[in-house]
């Protein structure tokens, strides 16, 4: 309540550019990474594993009730050679593509493409360190992610 998400591209340095500008109390990146401005501008573990052990202390309750607690969601991670589109002059089209790829779906173009739907969401983006693309979804259940990153994958014709 009172609060909202802003994405970024991927990467340390462009959560921390977008936390700035909003006074954002926290940022966090899909590798489990966690940036707490009021420690530092940086991936702290330390930072992490002190709010979980507040979290706990505030709610009188084992980690495992916690946990018990939270939805469940499955992510899915693909990767795929440029090369399966046509190299890098192929990933412009291919995202233009991946946009319709789910009919309905709530579309973000911060970096690469990210289709979200009542079912979850799935990303597509080309990595910056390798040449893959890089299909990431996260669904009710693995097979519901696997069935995302399917009707993507071959929207774009992975």
């Amino acid at each position: 309540p009172g609060s909202h998400v802003v994405r970024t591209a991927v990467g340390e340095a462009n959560v921390v550019a977008g936390l700035r500008p909003v006074n954002g109390i926290l940022g966090g990146e899909g590798n489990g990474g966690v940036i707490l401005p009021t420690v530092c501008w940086v991936r702290d573990s330390l930072s992490a594993m002190a709010l979980v052990l507040e979290l706990l202390a505030h709610q009188g309750r084992p980690l495992s009730a916690v946990v018990a607690d939270l939805p469940r969601w499955s992510m899915v991670k693909k990767k795929f050679e440029l090369s399966a589109i046509g190299g890098m002059a192929a990933v412009a089209p291919a995202l233009a593509k991946a946009r319709t790829a789910l009919p309905g779906a709530r579309v973000s173009d911060t970096d690469g493409v990210r289709l979200d739907v009542d079912a979850g969401w799935v990303h597509l983006r080309a990595s910056n360190t390798e040449p893959i693309i890089r299909l990431i979804a996260e669904g009710r259940t693995a097979a519901e992610a696997d069935a995302l990153i399917a009707t993507c994958a071959a929207a774009v014709g992975l």
